[in-house]
């Protein structure tokens, strides 16, 4: 026979923050989890309907960002690419391939060290890219306008410290014994 809630024993609070009971502290927690899951959803759709307007698949898309993003004029090395998106440089060395057969993307050895592989975006996948500014712009719009410049470099701070302490956490996990 299953135990009744009542009959179970407390949870121990999840997190600990200054000011706040380790009730509501937990709760704000899970809240801001739920939600940045609910984004991450979102973001992805997004992504989807970007990709299939470009007719690339949704992680071609995110390549083809992450290189417009990180090209500074000479091409991006493909391990560059592979750490922003967080996946192997093989998968990207494979996708980006295909994205220079579709002409999406060009590829090209470094000329200080030929075993790195440069990408770049070709006049085509440029077209494609500004042919959605308009959209693209007023999504952002929709998405961001509302905060004050403080409060968006606020918000953009600290997702980044959020960002960078879940890949601490992640190393612990992936770290910590089985039990």
């Amino acid at each position: 026979m299953a135990k009744k809630k009542s009959q179970l024993k407390p949870n121990p609070p999840i997190i600990s923050i200054s000011g706040l009971s380790s009730d509501e502290a937990g709760r704000l927690l899970l809240t801001l989890i739920w939600d940045f899951f609910s984004i991450a959803s979102h973001l992805g759709n997004i992504r989807t309907i970007w990709a299939n307007m470009a007719g690339i698949t949704g992680p071609q898309w995110n390549i083809l960002t992450a290189t417009d993003y990180l090209d500074r004029g000479d091409g991006v090395p493909v391990g560059e690419i592979a750490n922003k998106l967080h996946v192997k440089s093989t998968f990207v060395t494979a996708q980006s391939k295909l994205m220079e057969m579709s002409g999406h993307l060009r590829r090209r050895p470094s000329r200080k060290d030929k075993r790195i592989v440069l990408l770049s975006l070709t006049p085509q996948a440029i077209h494609k890219v500004n042919a959605f500014y308009d959209i693209r712009r007023r999504m952002d719009q929709t998405m961001f306008g509302e905060f004050s410049g403080q409060e968006f470099q606020q918000l953009v701070q600290q997702v980044e410290a959020i960002r960078t302490q879940a890949e601490r956490a992640l190393q612990e996990l992936k770290n910590a014994p089985a039990s």
